[in-house]
């Protein structure tokens, strides 16, 4: 019943909206009486947050108030041959309340008078869920140059 409803609906709107004329163009009434409204129970979540940071210490903090699903993130670290061989990670915090290192870039330092560079771009093909209220932390060690960068999506309560 609420379907039928609502087709009728869709279709009054659809003529309004279109200017159909249903006696001069019966075909495009046809397709429009065809149209059957769906339901997207799993709608595919849209990345919004997107954060870097260049130096050690906090990338984000996830919300408190909705959930945080990371689904993916980039390391960037650099050293000249003056530095040691190094590396840089992101931290998290998993739902269950323990740390972990989820991605760790190493850089080999050159004898010669260039510079090494290291990158990490990870497209995680199952999204993470983070604690609330928790720091994606990045760190580096003997490296003179760090970028990180995170993304995922909250999710509200339902």
């Amino acid at each position: 019943m609420v379907i039928r409803g609502l087709k009728t609906a869709l279709t009054e709107k659809l003529v309004k909206v279109l200017g159909l004329q249903t006696a001069i163009e019966p075909t495009a009434l046809d397709y429009i009486k065809s149209i059957q409204p769906t339901l997207d129970l799993n709608p595919v979540p849209v990345v919004d947050v997107v954060e870097t940071k260049t130096a050690s210490g906090t990338i984000f903090t996830t919300p408190t108030n909705k959930d945080f699903f990371l689904t993916g993130f980039i390391i960037n670290v650099s050293t000249d041959e003056n530095d040691n061989d190094g590396f840089g990670q992101i931290t998290v915090v998993m739902k269950n309340g323990s740390s972990r290192i989820i991605g760790k870039a190493f850089v080999r330092a050159e004898a010669t008078p260039s510079s090494s560079v290291a990158n990490l771009v990870s497209n995680l093909t199952v999204p993470i869920l983070l604690k609330r209220g928790t720091n994606i932390s990045a760190a580096l060690s003997s490296v003179n140059a760090l970028s990180t960068t995170i993304y995922g999506y909250t999710v509200e309560d339902k």
